[in-house]
């Protein structure tokens, strides 16, 4: 099973407090504004480099907010020497300011939540460390909507070049502060050689999903990874789709239609 590493680094937010005498609109409280920021967040980073090219890396994870102050995981991939790291922060009016701390590194980011609360924007910097040197950038992040819901798609096979439909039931399990969620659900797929019917045991961070594919008695059978593709009008339509995916099953008893195993391209669509 191909096992990608889930990375990160991400931010929180802030709310602006409407309101005024004369406006009919009712002001956002605290916990109105920033519970739903909470969540799993993709970021991107830009900065240039020494020889001035503009460079760009992604990470992602998943924030808390409790009573103005912000709590997390994130994972480092990008970076000589990947790791995770805890978030600390806070959030007031329309700031937000993070340190993100693990061996070697330290990373400082600063920024503002758009108005519609699902990105956010600023700079950071990160500290000459064992890890690298020291790096000033503006970052961009993104919330990752959970992955839930039933999900139909089509597997094809470089092995034989035929598509096989599939429908999946996901289910991504709760913000717990950590760099990543579980997901978990069931996959059937029709006129596959290899099976039929598949649990599905995996995590997600930002846009990153991996899962497992297991048999009726919690055997791997093959794997599944993908991008959770999440631009705003997915996200106001509800809908989220895995694309780019691709899935492997391992091989089988000899002489039988999937002795050889299958690989192949994978979408699922919400």
């Amino acid at each position: 099973m191909s096992a990608r590493a889930l990375c990160v680094l991400i931010l929180l937010v802030s709310l602006t407090a409407c309101g005024g005498g004369a406006s009919s609109a009712s002001p956002r409280t605290f916990t109105q504004s920033f519970s739903s920021m909470s969540g799993n967040w993709q970021m991107t980073l830009t900065w240039m480099n020494t020889i001035g090219v503009t460079k760009t890396k992604t990470q992602s994870g998943f924030l808390v907010i409790s009573n103005g102050a912000v709590s997390g995981t994130v994972l480092f991939t990008d970076i000589p020497c990947s790791q995770s790291g805890s978030v600390a922060g806070t959030v007031n009016d329309n700031q937000v300011t993070l340190s993100v701390a693990g061996p070697g590194l330290s990373v400082a980011l600063n920024g503002t939540p758009s108005s519609s609360l699902a990105s956010m924007s600023g700079d950071y910097t990160i500290s000459a460390s064992p890890c690298g040197s020291s790096e000033v950038g503006t970052w961009k992040a993104s919330l990752v909507q959970p992955v839930t819901g039933s999900f139909q798609g089509l597997f094809t096979s470089n092995e034989t070049g035929l598509t096989f439909p599939v429908t999946a039931q996901v289910n991504q399990g709760p913000n717990t502060g950590a760099s990543n969620a579980n997901i978990s659900g069931s996959l059937a797929i029709t006129g596959s050689p290899c099976f039929t019917l598949a649990n599905i045991s995996g995590l997600i961070s930002g846009t990153t999903v991996v899962m497992t594919l297991l048999d009726s008695n919690g055997n791997p059978m093959g794997n599944l990874d993908g991008t959770a593709s999440l631009d705003g009008t997915q996200l106001v339509n509800g809908n989220i789709s895995i694309t780019n995916g691709n899935y492997r099953i391992q091989q089988q008893a000899p002489h039988t239609p999937c002795s050889a195993g299958d690989a192949g391209a994978a979408t699922l669509t919400l």
